[in-house]
């Protein structure tokens, strides 16, 4: 649970640097949210603003509907993924919620893998998977593509793309996992206000 939560707040730290620049990706994230289009759908069911409550209940009826399961060592859920272009490949897909001082969610945490990872499978390193899980996201939510960020400090790339207040942020974790990051801006702009 600790390693995970490190590398969301590495994430973060890192969007939060690249944005204190007025860049093409701060400009994106202005025009996005001046839009006043907002998207609070995630995947399965899930959307922003959904309580603790509801995200549990909903889990519990995706558990029987389609075997949605808890996944590494009961931190994640976990969900067989189909994606495009990945000739059957089994991906799996691992997430769970952040919640605001409301207890409701206001992000997601996932991981993407593919089943038949090994150290000596090269066609199942993550830097393969990348293409194919960005190319299924960019097909589940429409809109804009990916952009990549990337920095001088430090050697990850981040993919990053950004429909109105919906932020998704992916970045390959090590040889087996992607890493990504869903975030409501609005939320997370309202927090910066209040402070």
């Amino acid at each position: 649970m600790k390693h995970r939560n490190r590398s969301v707040v590495v994430l973060f730290v890192l969007l939060l640097a690249f944005s204190a620049c007025k860049t093409e990706y701060e400009k994106t994230i202005q025009n996005e949210l001046a839009s006043g289009v907002q998207y609070d759908s995630l995947f399965l069911g899930l959307e922003f603003g959904q309580t603790r409550k509801e995200f549990f209940d909903l889990c519990w009826e995706l558990n029987k509907s389609i075997g949605l399961q808890p996944s590494g060592k009961g931190t994640m859920l976990g969900h067989i993924l189909t994606t495009r272009g990945t000739d059957n490949a089994k991906i799996k897909m691992k997430f769970y919620p952040t919640f605001n001082k409301e207890d409701k969610i206001n992000g997601m945490d996932l991981e993407f893998s593919y089943m038949g990872w090994s150290p000596w499978a090269e066609q199942y390193q993550a830097d393969k998977l990348l293409p194919a899980v960005i190319d299924t996201l960019e097909n589940w939510y429409g809109r804009n593509t990916f952009s990549k960020l990337s920095f001088e400090k430090d050697p990850k790339e981040i993919w990053v793309k950004v429909d109105g207040n919906r932020r998704l942020a992916i970045f390959q974790k090590d040889v087996e996992i992607l890493e990504m990051k869903i975030t409501n801006l609005l939320d997370e702009r309202e927090d910066g206000e209040k402070k």
